[in-house]
């Protein structure tokens, strides 16, 4: 009997449009978390490339992950 194959993406979606629920809620905030990991390897050179300070990452890594931007949020 031959098998089924199932795309979890289109049940399950991890980015794009907006999830309702607890789900939603748990994916948002460890998006947040590692974007702000992510920022935190960069180095100074990187950095003012962008426009930021290491102070400035600091600052924003230590934030905790409900505490973001409403653009962040869409």
């Amino acid at each position: 009997m031959p098998t089924k194959t199932v795309n979890l993406s289109t049940h399950f979606p991890l980015s794009g449009r907006a999830r309702p629920g607890i789900l939603g809620m748990v994916l948002k905030a460890y998006s947040i978390w590692r974007e702000r990991q992510c920022l935190n390897t960069l180095d100074d050179h990187l950095l003012r490339d962008v426009g930021l300070t290491r102070n400035d990452v600091e600052s924003e890594t230590n934030r905790p992950i409900w505490d973001a931007p409403n653009r962040w949020m869409r």
